[in-house]
């Protein structure tokens, strides 16, 4: 998965997190799980900054370190990704997914 990638189903998934019933709180907690970011704002901008500044953090650990680092960071980019997507399908199992 590429960064462009995970960002654009980072997008989408929010998009889809906002239609449900409850989806201003899921995305509360998915902001907390991700970026350990409390803020009582919680919209779809600042939601996306969250995301994507983890997902960039994941890239960079991705280039930076050896194999093993290089592959953790790249799981849990896609780790994150499934569990956004996850929660935007209506199911609430989000999971801390940080490496």
């Amino acid at each position: 998965m590429t960064l462009a990638d995970a960002k654009t189903r980072v997008e989408q998934a929010v998009d889809r997190i906002l239609r449900l019933p409850a989806g201003l709180a899921e995305l509360g907690i998915a902001m907390f799980v991700v970026g350990r970011s409390d803020d009582h704002w919680v919209g779809r901008c600042e939601a996306l900054k969250v995301f994507k500044d983890r997902l960039d953090q994941l890239d960079q650990e991705s280039r930076r370190y050896g194999p093993a680092q290089r592959a953790a960071a790249m799981i849990a980019m896609e780790s994150m990704v499934a569990a956004l997507e996850s929660a935007g399908r209506g199911e609430y199992r989000l999971r801390d997914s940080r490496a």
